[in-house]
């Protein structure tokens, strides 16, 4: 590589089968995956994006970030659009439409993007503290709905911890959300939301005092975490998983298994669950309880699944590309500074 500064990739997140969202520093990449080719990129600093969310009609691109603001970076024109300012940590959960995308916040309650509305209405001169042009958002806290300004206002409780995830059959776009433990959300995504809650009586489990992690995502380390799974409800707890149904809540199954020193996720596709360490990324069959390693390494930092592929992000800040159905490692890259310029090249 020549005399080229070797630059970490913060993030590599699959966001179809073809394409994966990364960043490096103060810098944005859209990639082929099956040619590491820079489809798109960006220059944007003081970005931390750790989820994204493609468009059905893969035009735009939702991005959360660990901050105050959320982003929409519109593809066909390259613009990067920053949101108003409503929700801490907003997570870029997905599209109920071409047009409606979805966050979440990361103390409760989801906020919308309109794009048509955004787009048309946006004055980049104007800085909109609270609700922005094409946004709602609403939040049930238990005893009250909180809409649009409102939120943001109460995004500041460090001690309610929320969790949730997006779901999408059809028309019927959700989003489920776990508060403080015990209180079961549902937040129908359209032109409006509405809410209920969920019925929900949530298994014995002993959660310590949890503590934020301000380095890695902000997590709760002993707080459960909420997946949606192939039209179910996944609540990880220190010890089990406890499976409800995503139309009811009613508990369909319990499986005691030890996560406590695992991260959770699910495919792109929301039909798998898995479960990785720093050196095995394991498929958890929720019909059988069973769990079988589909792949084994080292330096392990984050994963993304899509269909048959792996999207490994190491320790050393590299990524590679694998087929797991051909049981093949297809491509590995790597971010480097040349000149001015930082550049995604294979490895």
């Amino acid at each position: 590589m020549g005399n080229n500064e070797s630059i970490k990739i913060l993030r590599a997140l699959a966001v179809s089968k073809e394409w994966a969202f990364m960043q490096a520093p103060d810098n944005c990449f859209l990639i082929e995956m099956n040619t590491g080719e820079v489809l798109k990129h960006i220059r944007h600093g003081y970005m931390n994006v750790f989820s994204a969310a493609l468009s059905p009609d893969n035009k735009k691109l939702l991005l959360g970030n660990l901050g105050l603001e959320g982003f929409l970076w519109d593809l066909e024109n390259n613009v990067l659009n920053q949101l108003a300012p409503i929700t801490k940590n907003a997570k870029a959960l997905g599209w109920s439409s071409e047009n409606i995308g979805t966050f979440s916040g990361m103390f409760g309650g989801v906020v919308t993007l309109s794009v048509d509305e955004f787009l048309t209405k946006n004055d980049s001169k104007n800085k909109y503290y609270g609700i922005g042009p094409g946004q709602s958002a609403l939040k049930y806290d238990g005893k009250e709905l909180l809409a649009n300004d409102a939120l943001i206002d109460d995004q500041l409780d460090f001690s309610v911890n929320a969790t949730s995830d997006f779901f999408l059959e059809g028309d019927d776009a959700r989003v489920i959300e776990l508060l403080d433990e015990d209180l079961l959300n549902q937040y129908q995504i359209g032109h409006e939301i509405s809410h209920k809650v969920i019925p929900f009586e949530q298994d014995e489990a002993d959660y310590d005092d949890y503590d934020m992690d301000f380095e890695e995502d902000f997590n709760f380390d002993s707080s459960p975490e909420l997946f949606v799974c192939n039209s179910r409800i996944i609540i990880k707890n220190k010890n089990n998983l406890n499976i409800l149904d995503v139309h009811t809540g009613e508990n369909m199954n319990e499986w005691e298994i030890d996560l406590e020193d695992n991260e959770v996720l699910t495919n792109l596709e929301r039909t798998k669950l898995y479960a990785y360490s720093e050196k095995t990324l394991d498929e958890l069959d929720l019909d059988t309880k069973t769990q079988k390693t589909i792949w084994k390494g080292v330096d392990l930092k984050r994963v993304s699944v899509v269909g048959d592929i792996l999207l490994l992000l190491f320790n050393d800040w590299t990524v590679e590309y694998v087929n797991l159905a051909q049981q093949k490692s297809m491509l590995k890259l790597a971010a480097y500074k040349s000149g001015e310029e930082i550049v995604i090249k294979n490895i």
